[in-house]
């Protein structure tokens, strides 16, 4: 792999069963989406609606990784 020592860290950290593993990362991502969706759908003027996807988008990537991590073990 060609990842630095801090990457090769983290990715290691993720994966820790002590720590609950990938799921739990998982689960703490689909609980930020559902918080963003309703501030989306509720709260957002206008002006904040397309900072809010971009947070999904960057959520939905992180759970596509941490998706292709455990699939790796």
């Amino acid at each position: 792999m060609f990842l630095s020592e801090s990457a090769q860290a983290r990715i290691a950290d993720i994966r820790d069963e002590n720590k609950g593993g990938v799921n739990v990362y998982k689960s703490q991502i689909s609980d930020a989406v559902e918080v963003v969706m309703n501030m989306y759908q509720m709260h957002a003027v206008a002006s904040e609606k397309s900072e809010l996807m971009e947070v999904v988008s960057v959520l939905t990537d992180y759970n596509r990784l941490l998706t292709e991590l455990a699939k790796e073990r």
